[in-house]
């Protein structure tokens, strides 16, 4: 799998692809050629709590007055 990097010198930030089994090493930037270290495990996704489209409890909403 490919995932991209970017590369931190502040005169560079390109973007560059890096496969899956470079996960915890240190690439060159192709462009600066300044060292990027890659995370070993990608970021997990923050979990979305999922609501009740009715929630008990809570009073019916009141009707809109005629326009």
């Amino acid at each position: 799998m490919v995932f991209a990097v970017r590369c931190p010198a502040r005169r560079c930030r390109k973007y560059m692809l890096v496969e899956a089994a470079d996960r915890g090493t240190v690439v060159t930037c192709l462009i600066c050629r300044t060292p990027i270290k890659v995370p070993a495990e990608p970021e997990p996704e923050p979990e979305l709590e999922v609501l009740d489209a009715d929630p008990a409890g809570l009073p019916p909403a009141k009707p809109l007055p005629p326009a």
